[in-house]
């Protein structure tokens, strides 16, 4: 597996408890993803067999 994000500010999944993990609450949802910090324009690859189709940011309806 490829971590994909060469120049993110981690090099691993956010555990529990940590900013970004999986099912974190964000107040008004559950966050059913994992984020993945890193400078704008940061190159991106797929992790496993496949192609990256979008990218880009995405925040809750309430933070808008």
């Amino acid at each position: 597996m490829l971590w994909p994000v060469a120049q993110s500010y981690y090099k691993s999944l956010p555990g529990k408890g940590e900013m970004g993990c999986f099912w974190e609450f964000r107040d008004d949802r559950f966050h059913c993803g994992v984020d993945i910090y890193a400078p704008v324009g940061s190159p991106v690859s797929a992790m496993e067999d496949g192609i990256v189709l979008d990218m880009g940011l995405f925040t809750s309806p309430l933070s808008a």
